[in-house]
């Protein structure tokens, strides 16, 4: 296991499900993203572990956030300034 040098966790409400993500950087610069997620209806609870190496990888994922973030506004109808 690696060293963790930073945790973070949000918890979110989609439609779905609950779910936790918790964001660390851990020991290298290695960005490991786990997803835990718990299905009220049937009460299965989940988890996927994804570690992302490449700083292009962070960077792109961050990216598409922000456009998709600016898209959700627009589609509500909201005027975004850039």
């Amino acid at each position: 296991m690696s060293m963790v040098i930073s945790t973070y966790n949000i918890s979110l409400r989609p439609r779905e499900c609950e779910l936790n993500i918790q964001l660390q950087v851990v020991g290298g610069g290695a960005v490991e993203m786990a997803f835990y997620a718990y299905d009220r209806e049937s009460d299965v609870r989940t988890k996927h572990v994804y570690t992302l190496e490449s700083d292009i990888d962070i960077k792109g994922f961050i990216d598409i956030l922000k456009s998709l973030r600016v898209a959700s506004l627009v589609a509500k109808g909201y005027k975004v300034v850039q």
